[in-house]
């Protein structure tokens, strides 16, 4: 009898390319064949399920298949394809360096390793199976002699098993949940689903929790970052990042959520679309790379990132009106409200600041500072405040030329109040039009610049 093994680098428990990995090998038992799951680095949990990759080294005979599931590069895979077997080759895709870039650099120089040893292996292979179609073309455009499309095989048996009681006592007490189930990774965009949740507080439900299921253990560069902007959009109370879970608390947060949704940029596959459908959870999701095959006509695809607002709006005016009333309108622009009021917020508290050092600077009795200190603080107080300014708008909206406008508003805002406070002292008029323009000159020009480097920074 031949035998059909299987190897993947890292084998772990709740990893949706393991899971695929263990339910082929028992179909294929069950067909009769030998057939075993074969690793590098077996995670704790799944022991018992899978062996050495040494072994295979005496264990495969040439009458036997060697899947090799691909989704990173390691060296293994170049001893591998020395075996005489048959060799089949499982894509399930790498995502591309650019979107490590900057945040993961070691990241994104193994996603560069891993497609250069892809495209030397493929005349070792006699058959390259892609998850997707869209797996299978990148196999297509790389040279792979003979490819095929099989989605990836999930055992749903597995979701019978009762999800966490704690998971559910928890949230049960909360109202609308969006949930999105992924680890934390550049590619999947979590920080643009923090700037879309953020705007759905703002304009639909004030109350709504947004969870995030996965591990961040990889990425903590990007995690770090996510969190900083969890905070500049006063989300810390509304979104909770759970980390790594077991498959019992995962199925609990399915089993709790309202409505799945993901903003991700790039996905071989996208297990966890079809789970939110095993759950019955409606789906919205933006359609990049696998993403629109495997929704199929199962979900609400977003052809353009701004659409995310506006179908969700919509979902809500359908649910608030059984009868299907003309869904409300939203503005499209991202937030348009936010650099007014952050730079009138900045403004205000510069104001004060502006207030101060006028009153030392012309009051006969504080003439004991020096000079050139109390002009430097003068000049280096509002810099600061219009760099703040651009930063805190640009942080939430995503927009580079948000922290233009916010560091006009604020330099217009200071500069008024500063020139009010001239002319209290005797000073000429001009000081109420000079104060104002001097101010949205500087403040639109340190916004612009603190915008630029926000959004530069934060890819």
């Amino acid at each position: 009898m031949t035998a059909v093994h299987q190897f993947h680098p890292t084998l772990a428990p709740a990893d949706a390319m393991s899971n695929h990995v263990f339910a082929l090998r028992d179909r294929l038992r069950s067909w009769g064949y030998e057939s075993d799951a074969y690793a590098v680095d077996v995670k704790p949990g799944v022991e018992s399920e899978s062996l050495s990759y040494r072994r295979l080294f005496r264990s495969v005979r040439p009458e036997d298949t060697l899947i090799l599931h691909y989704s990173m590069g390691n060296e293994v895979f170049d001893q591998l394809i020395k075996i005489p077997a048959r060799r089949v080759l499982v894509y399930h895709n790498i995502t591309p360096p650019e979107f490590f870039s900057g945040i993961n650099d070691h990241a994104a120089a193994f996603a560069r390793l891993g497609l250069r040893q892809l495209e030397q292996i493929a005349p070792a292979i006699e058959l390259a199976i892609g998850v997707s179609a869209f797996n299978r073309q990148d196999l297509d455009d790389m040279g792979f002699r003979k490819t095929a499309h099989l989605p990836i095989l999930i055992d749903w048996k597995m979701y019978d098993t009762p999800p966490d009681p704690a998971v559910l006592a928890r949230w049960s007490v909360f109202g609308r949940k969006l949930l999105f189930v992924g680890r934390i990774s550049p590619n999947k965009r979590h920080d643009d689903l923090l700037r879309m949740f953020a705007y759905y507080r703002a304009v639909i439900d004030p109350e709504a929790q947004l969870l995030f299921v996965g591990s961040y253990r990889d990425h903590r560069e990007y995690y770090a970052r996510l969190r900083e902007l969890q905070r500049a959009l006063g989300l810390e109370t509304a979104v909770t990042f759970t980390g790594s879970v077991s498959n019992a608390k995962l199925y609990g947060y399915y089993r709790e959520a309202d409505t799945f949704v993901s903003l991700s940029e790039h996905e071989g596959f996208g297990v966890p679309l079809l789970e939110a459908m095993k759950f019955d959870l409606p789906v919205v999701a933006y359609d990049a790379a696998a993403v629109g095959e495997t929704v199929g006509g199962a979900g609400v695809l977003l052809r353009e990132r701004e659409e995310a607002r506006r179908r969700l709006r919509h979902r809500e005016d359908r649910a608030a009106d059984p009868r299907g009333a003309r869904p409300v309108s939203v503005n499209a622009d991202r937030m348009s409200g936010v650099p007014v009021l952050t730079g009138l917020r900045v403004g205000a508290v510069l104001a004060v600041g502006v207030v101060i050092l006028a009153v030392v600077g012309l009051t006969p009795s504080f003439s004991w500072i020096p000079e050139v200190p109390l002009l430097l603080t003068a000049t280096l107080i509002p810099l600061l405040g219009f760099g703040f300014a651009g930063y805190s708008s640009t942080l939430t909206t995503h927009r580079a030329r948000d922290g233009t406008v916010a560091g006009a508003v604020a330099g217009v805002l200071s500069g008024a109040i500063g020139g009010l406070v001239y002319v209290a002292f005797g000073k000429p008029m001009l000081n109420l039009i000079v104060g104002p323009l001097i101010g949205a000159v500087g403040g639109a020009l340190v916004g612009a610049i603190a915008g630029l480097i926000t959004v530069r920074v934060s890819r």
